[in-house]
């Protein structure tokens, strides 16, 4: 049973499996998908992104973490150019949201909108390869790990994460643009900072 694991009793905010339906499978979030096609996966069904498309998950969120309160954010993706916006959620507020992006060279950097939280990873990356990227957070440390290993980190006091409730959410760009071309599975957001070996068997299993 997936309500057995992926609920609030685990730490889980909201679970995306991406595959025939576009849905939060823990219930927190309505999705509304934008024209995305089912596609092969990395853990089953996935769901394929081209430009213009993508999932909005809501622009009224009142039941995710806000503030410098403790999260984590995972995601599969396989993109075929990089300069994209893989996921965001947050607003549009000076250290008030969390953007996973795939960057030029090929890398991945969290922003967190000028916030101590901004972490990038050290990795060199491919196109059109599957990626497992998650980002933890609490009390001003900030890490992004890479395939179950830690790529970056940041412990700056400065300009801490403050992120305003109600927030907003977008699996594939921010305030519904979407330049991210390429395929999309699991993304899963939680109220808890996942530990190094709960990520790791998270990209291994």
């Amino acid at each position: 049973s997936g309500k057995a694991v992926f609920n609030d009793a685990n730490g889980y905010l909201s679970v995306w499996h991406m595959n025939e339906e576009v849905k939060d499978e823990v219930g927190t979030l309505e999705s509304k998908d934008t024209g995305t096609a089912v596609a092969p996966g990395m853990i089953g069904k996935g769901r394929r992104f081209e430009a213009g498309r993508g999932v909005n998950c809501g622009e009224n969120i009142t039941s995710y973490p806000s503030a410098s309160s403790p999260h984590t954010t995972e995601v599969w993706f396989r993109a075929d150019k990089p300069n994209v916006t893989v996921l965001a959620w947050g607003n549009e507020q000076a250290q008030g949201k969390m953007m996973v992006q795939f960057f030029s060279p090929p890398h991945i950097k969290i922003e967190c909108y000028f916030s101590g939280a901004d972490v990038r990873g050290g990795s060199s990356l491919a196109t059109s390869r599957w990626i497992h990227v998650a980002h933890t957070f609490k009390g001003g440390e900030s890490r992004v790990y890479v395939n179950g290993v830690l790529d970056g980190e940041s412990t700056s006091t400065g300009a801490p994460l403050n992120i305003r409730n109600p927030a907003k959410m977008w699996i594939g760009g921010w305030y519904n643009h979407y330049r991210f071309d390429g395929d999309i599975d699991e993304v899963r957001v939680s109220k808890v900072t996942r530990s190094a070996d709960w990520i790791r068997l998270q990209y291994e299993n």
